[in-house]
């Protein structure tokens, strides 16, 4: 793909409509997702009670390093088309969006189903080498939910795709966290404290898939979707088309799971659940800046497809100022409350307040940052990938030291520097494409 701006350096009207679209659907969509997030948390705060008072932080660390393991394998099993869809059913003039989704449900099942093979045979390993021996069977028995969490991934991506987002929040925002929290608590009382979590989660995201599949019928047609046949020169094109994106999208997934990996791998099971405790609380941060992100890909997408530099220029800027204002007060009440906030979890949880106020600083800071991604895509796709690269190696040199001298704290740490090294270096990428020209 060319470099936006490589031939024609001219600057391109912004439609007054094209804007007024734009800004409404943002604004619509992560409204939408933020009401979302808000109904999400109604049902997770309780769910964290449940883990810290009923399940503890041995536990609780167990689950959260088994399913720490399956999320960063069914972000391999999607390929990078939760971000690539978008453009392949923009690009698709001569064949039918059932036809694009259903050739990339059959890589991504594909590879989901074979990950899931793997994981169930390594399970006792992996167990081991993260220090949680417990964890071999819970691990194994989480295996078979990869080919759903990349199934609801796929699915609801086709349906941003249209500018839907209130799918993706039935799904994500109600279902799946409603159902957890219920079923952690039943199975707590019916006597399964062991196996309850995993099968929470089991549940819960199977419920996931199949209200991502009616949502999906809402928007398409099933019928179509299977009545096709596949064509091996387009699955090896769509494969080839989205490996940059799926290497930076695991990387930017492994990241996020990173942190869990190895405090498991330096620490023990109850450091893994002080720390995941800390990471949920997190969420409030991180889901403000996600919220838009599902309406600006395709508003991104369009605009700088089309070469409309000062439209794309506008959104970006416009996104970047609300989630800067909307992320600070979140900030100054984990800096006054969390403590506090951490210490009705459970005993001992309040260990974790300083990874949490380095992961919000952090957050704050790379989440405006980090939009430069997005625009990536787009522009020059192959950049996102080689600042992944840079981060993670960035991560692997600085974690050693760090978590030698400060503890969980200092994994934390390591995770914000290399992010935010990471996210500037995408910003001076992009930002020579997303300059306007002046007149001549």
């Amino acid at each position: 793909m060319a470099m936006l701006g490589a031939k024609d350096n001219r600057p391109v009207t912004v439609s007054p409509v094209s804007l007024q679209r734009d800004r409404r659907d943002i604004f619509r969509g992560s409204l939408l997702n933020i009401g979302g997030f808000l109904l999400r948390m109604v049902s997770r705060v309780p769910f964290l009670f449940i883990a810290g008072q009923l399940y503890g932080a041995r536990l609780y660390g167990e689950w959260v390093l088994a399913t720490a393991l399956i999320e960063s394998a069914a972000v391999v099993g999607t390929f990078g088309f939760k971000l690539t869809l978008f453009r392949f059913l923009h690009d698709a003039k001569d064949r039918s969006a059932e036809d694009v989704v259903r050739h990339v449900l059959t890589l991504t099942m594909s590879l989901a189903f074979s990950l899931a093979f793997v994981f169930w045979l390594s399970a006792d390993y992996l167990a081991r080498l993260f220090n949680t021996p417990a964890a071999g069977h819970k691990i194994a028995f989480l295996a078979w939910v990869i080919p759903a969490i990349v199934l609801t991934d796929v699915l609801l991506a086709a349906t941003w795709a249209k500018r839907v987002v209130h799918f993706d929040v039935i799904a994500r925002s109600i279902v799946e966290p409603a159902t957890t929290t219920i079923l952690s608590y039943a199975l707590f009382q019916f006597g399964f404290p062991d196996m309850g979590l995993p099968i929470t989660y089991a549940v819960a995201f199977s419920a996931s898939a199949a209200t991502a599949a009616v949502s999906f019928a809402r928007l398409y047609s099933w019928p179509a979707l299977f009545r096709g046949g596949l064509r091996m020169p387009y699955l090896c094109e769509l494969a080839k088309m989205s490996a940059s994106t799926s290497v930076h999208d695991i990387i930017g997934l492994l990241f996020s799971r990173i942190d869990i990996l190895a405090v498991g791998y330096f620490f023990n099971p109850a450091a893994v659940g002080l720390y995941g405790m800390a990471q949920q609380f997190l969420t409030v941060m991180e889901k403000i800046t996600l919220s838009f992100v599902p309406i600006l890909i395709p508003v991104l997408t369009e605009a700088l497809r089309t070469r409309d530099v000062p439209r794309a220029r506008s959104q970006l800027l416009a996104v970047g100022g609300r989630i800067i204002a909307m992320q600070a007060p979140v900030v100054l009440v984990f800096f006054v409350a969390g403590h506090f906030f951490l210490s009705l979890i459970g005993p001992g949880f309040t260990a974790a307040w300083g990874v949490l106020m380095i992961l919000t600083l952090g957050a704050w800071a790379n989440g405006v940052l980090g939009l430069s991604e997005i625009a990536l895509l787009s522009v020059r796709p192959h950049a996102n990938p080689q600042a992944s690269m840079m981060r993670l190696a960035l991560y692997a040199i600085v974690v050693v030291p760090l978590q030698a001298t400060l503890g969980i704290s200092g994994v934390a740490m390591a995770n914000v520097l290399a992010t935010f090294a990471a996210n500037l270096a995408r910003a001076l990428v992009c930002r020579p494409a997303l300059r306007v020209a002046p007149a001549p």
